[in-house]
């Protein structure tokens, strides 16, 4: 099984300005400006799912954490991560 924690700051409402992402084997990585994508946050989430060799994965973060995530990217990362 391969566990993510998420963490994100933002300012104004919803709008994030970091993303903080930390996998065992993989590190710290933070993703602002230019890199804030829904492709990368969803590369990392996958590659700690590859380096595990599974299908499943936990996603943890600070509980409104979450929805505005979702909300920054428009996308559901509750139920769907790819």
């Amino acid at each position: 099984m391969a566990d993510v924690i998420l963490d994100c700051e933002y300012v104004n409402g919803d709008s994030v300005t970091v993303l903080g992402l930390y996998s065992p084997g993989l590190g710290v990585t933070q993703l602002h400006s230019d890199t804030l994508t829904w492709r990368r946050l969803t590369r990392f989430i996958n590659t700690a799912m590859e380096r595990c060799a599974s299908t499943d994965s936990f996603v943890v973060c600070h509980g409104p954490d979450i929805g505005r995530v979702e909300n920054h990217f428009d996308r559901d990362l509750r139920n769907r991560v790819v």
